[in-house]
């Protein structure tokens, strides 16, 4: 429902607000951004996610087409 939905997005803003290196809680919110067609959210969040584990012109184009995914 949506207002489970709308409960872990929440959950997941506070895991990164309380530890913004977890990559976990980046991914979650980067899906779930794009899928409420918050882009640049989604695109961001996506980066977050991608840059601990490649170069950064590499995660950057790869976030950049999350949002589409």
């Amino acid at each position: 429902s949506q207002g489970k939905r709308d409960a872990a997005l929440a959950e997941y803003e506070r895991a990164v607000e309380l530890q913004p290196g977890y990559p976990q809680a980046h991914l979650y919110l980067a899906v779930e951004y794009g899928i409420r067609g918050q882009s640049a959210r989604a695109t961001a969040a996506a980066r977050h996610f991608l840059t601990p584990f490649m170069p950064a012109p590499v995660a950057d184009s790869l976030a950049s087409a999350m949002p589409r995914v």
